[in-house]
């Protein structure tokens, strides 16, 4: 097993051009902090708009989050679709879901308005049930669907699984359409460029310290701007107390040696999906460019802990 961020090593097969970091005092009428996906999302709402736009990021562009996740593009989160309505009822659940539904449908447009590398592919989303009440699991995902209004999902019980996923340990699964698989890293990278052929400027490895009176100050520079858009997930309690009333939860990732056809065939005789298990901290696996399989998940101590935790054990238990 070799420790490292995968995605990185992906940056290789494109040729894209560092942005250096801030060093001046500069102003701007909307100033941007944090580039990440919704970072990205909020900069290019001002393509073209007439106004001087800055992205600052103290990283590079999808260094944090965006760029180490997944790639699943799915408007699933933590919770199931039946643990929203539960929660907050159908009309609620329905509410948040359409957040990223528009999401997707953004970074869908923008890969192919913009003819962007990053390994987009159509993967249809499989909610896999596992263990005692993994077939009632998926029953209730189904249900909710339909009771929100989607049309477009399907059932498979344990003895139909085999025709779309050969995996034994499942009983019972949800397949439903409009979603993706991308390379998040690499599309980031790909919008820095686009965002910077239509004269926004972009600075990466440029920290913000602390906003004061409409300016962001950085280690060797500030922006004053007359507005601030603050996209970042990871703020310090120093910077913004809001800090300390954000949650992260924490997976792993693996990513397999290439998989030959026959293999792939082996996994997803028909169709390729993005699958997903019903337990607390689930595991999750795609395939991704060059047949090779993403293997993620974590346990329920890693997962919740305050603070990142980092060690090959976690990634191990997952594979057994």
């Amino acid at each position: 097993m070799i420790v490292q961020n995968w995605w990185l090593t992906t940056l290789l097969q494109q040729k894209y051009e560092l942005c250096p970091p801030l060093q001046k005092d500069i102003s701007c009428d909307v100033l941007i902090i944090g580039a990440g996906m919704s970072g990205l999302s909020a900069a290019a709402e001002f393509i073209n708009k007439g106004l001087k736009v800055v992205v600052l990021e103290k990283n590079i562009l999808a260094g944090s989050s965006t760029g180490r996740s997944a790639g699943f593009l799915t408007p699933d989160s933590e919770l199931e679709l039946s643990q929203l309505v539960r929660r907050y009822g159908l009309s609620g659940a329905n509410e948040i879901w359409e957040v990223p539904v528009k999401g997707i449908e953004y970074i869908r447009k923008n890969v192919a308005q913009y003819n962007i590398t990053c390994d987009f592919r159509i993967q249809d989303s499989l909610f896999l049930g596992i263990g005692k009440s993994g077939w009632q699991d998926v029953q209730d995902e189904l249900k909710c669907r339909e009771s929100v209004g989607f049309t477009n999902q399907e059932l498979y019980n344990q003895q139909e699984l085999p025709s779309i996923i050969t995996s034994s340990g499942f009983n019972g699964a949800v397949r439903y359409d409009e979603t993706y698989g991308i390379n998040a890293l690499q599309y980031a990278q790909g919008m820095k460029t686009v965002l910077r052929e239509h004269d926004i400027k972009v600075y990466e490895s440029t920290e913000v310290l602390k906003i004061e009176d409409h300016t962001a100050f950085t280690h060797a520079g500030s922006v004053k701007a007359e507005k601030i858009i603050v996209a970042i997930d990871k703020m310090s309690a120093s910077f913004d107390k809001l800090a300390n009333e954000v949650f992260h939860a924490q997976t792993f990732l693996s990513v397999s040696e290439p998989l030959s056809d026959k293999e792939v065939l082996t996994m997803f005789p028909n169709d390729q999906f993005q699958c997903w298990d019903s337990t607390l901290v689930y595991s999750y696996f795609r395939l991704i460019d060059g047949n090779r399989l993403l293997l993620g998940g974590g346990n329920g101590p890693t997962t919740f802990l305050p603070n990142a935790w980092y060690h090959e054990d976690v990634i191990a238990g997952v594979h057994k």
